[in-house]
């Protein structure tokens, strides 16, 4: 990757951060997004089932809540300072702010393929 190159995937990333879109990059098939699960990719986009297909530049990340988790399959332990949230061994902690652990997590994808990164199993609604 030349230097060029680097600096525009820099300012992609920069961009995708101030306005929360999602960069092609941070997404796998079976993601959730506002628009839809990922069926698959093409040249500039996804496909999201029964013919919707998306640009990257209009996908829209789902913010990861309490109720996304229980959708999921986690529990919720109130028990300690902090709460948990667990599915089996998987098990990550979240305040007031939601996440503030060393995941930084903030949508739905990111769990979705942090959880997939450890356990090699796809994260799907219960």
């Amino acid at each position: 990757m030349n230097n060029s190159d680097t600096n525009q995937a820099e300012q992609l990333r920069e961009n995708a951060v101030m306005q929360s879109v999602i960069l092609p990059t941070d997404l796998r098939i079976g993601n959730m997004t506002k628009q839809g699960i990922i069926k698959n990719f093409w040249e500039r986009g996804v496909h999201v089932g029964f013919g919707k297909c998306y640009e990257f530049n209009e996908l829209e990340p789902l913010i990861l809540t309490e109720e996304a988790l229980l959708n999921f399959g986690f529990k919720i332990d109130r028990q300690y300072q902090c709460d948990f949230a667990s599915i089996g061994v998987f098990t990550i902690s979240f305040g007031e702010n939601f996440f503030y652990d060393y995941t930084n997590l903030k949508y739905v994808h990111q769990l979705q393929n942090l959880y997939y990164a450890i356990t090699q199993r796809e994260l799907t609604v219960a």
